[in-house]
């Protein structure tokens, strides 16, 4: 035991496990600026290794303080030491298990209880030949630079279905191409609500808009605004 106490609460065990955290936090810093703050969240602040790292780190620190006899001896500028290391790994295990990031969107002169989180959702809304609606909802850690390891079983009426993530595509974009075989599509903006929306309605399609429906060849009801060629 105390040969295991010599190893584990020794001060070159203590310079190892600080080279290989601040090592870790440099390398996170470089993935960051290079492929963005999701990626080193998933490869370093996210991982177990890391977590690993940092309770190992902890409890040399921690047992550091009583192998070396630290406050009966007075070594006040080992306990300052240790002890401002011990209020970093606190801080950091509080905002990795206990806390979420988001942000607010306040106007001058306004009030919100809403905010928007930055941790990514996989959401799946479904509905069954019975008209039954089955709603689910994933976090999901997303990069083009790491393994999609996203893979879900779930039952829809009496169907087993599978989800699995096949790719990533970062700033996705929708556009229309140009398709000699395809069917004409119409693009346009409305304001509903007075909100700025941009609608694509195929040929027949229809939508509805707050109190009145547009539709693109799809109706002749003539409460509905008509779009035709």
């Amino acid at each position: 035991m105390k040969k295991i106490s010599a190893i584990l609460f020794s001060m070159l065990t203590t310079s190892c496990l600080l080279l290989v955290f601040a090592i870790a936090i440099a390398y996170a810093t470089f993935i960051e600026n290079d492929y963005g703050t999701q990626t080193a969240q998933i490869l370093i602040y996210r991982s177990t290794w890391f977590e690993i790292l940092l309770l190992l780190t902890g409890i040399n620190l921690v047992g550091g303080l009583f192998y070396y006899k630290a406050f009966k001896l007075k070594r006040w500028s080992m306990v300052l030491f240790h002890l401002a290391f011990i209020i970093i790994l606190v801080g950091a295990g509080i905002t990795r298990f206990f806390s979420y990031e988001g942000s607010f969107h306040i106007r001058e002169g306004e009030q919100s209880n809403q905010l928007i989180t930055s941790d990514t959702y996989l959401q799946l809304k479904a509905t069954d030949e019975d008209g039954n609606v089955t709603t689910k909802e994933w976090p999901v850690e997303l990069s083009p630079y790491t393994y999609l390891n996203f893979e879900e079983n779930f039952s829809l009426g009496n169907e087993s279905l599978s989800l699995k993530l096949k790719d990533y595509v970062p700033a996705g974009e929708a556009r229309l191409v140009a398709d000699e075989t395809g069917k004409p599509i119409v693009e346009l903006i409305v304001l509903d609500g007075g909100i700025r929306k941009s609608v694509t309605l195929a040929q027949n399609e229809s939508a509805v808009f707050g109190n009145f429906q547009m539709s693109f060849e799809g109706t002749d009801d003539p409460n509905t605004v008509m779009i035709k060629r």
